[in-house]
């Protein structure tokens, strides 16, 4: 499958928070704050958009919305990142 451009566009932030978590990073935690509307693409592509697991980056190992859908948690195996809406 092919990803749309919406999709693409959730896949760069994917990868720009991931590539930006380390250097945040503090006890296999990480917080990484997008602008309000980038965090809506990286939403819609994880939970709205029927995104293929293939598509996303092998590093992911889960993710899913926090309570009260504020917060997405991402799962890689050195960090626990939670991104924030700005």
């Amino acid at each position: 499958m092919d990803p749309n451009l919406h999709q693409k566009k959730g896949l760069e932030h994917l990868n720009k928070v991931l590539r930006y978590a380390p250097m945040v990073a503090a006890g296999g935690e990480a917080t990484v704050h997008l602008t309000y509307e980038d965090w809506h693409v990286l939403a819609d592509t994880l939970f709205r958009m029927n995104t293929p697991r293939e598509l996303l980056p092998a590093s992911v190992t889960d993710y899913r919305l926090a309570p009260h859908q504020q917060s997405i948690i991402l799962d890689t195996s050195e960090l626990a990142i939670t991104v924030k809406k700005f």
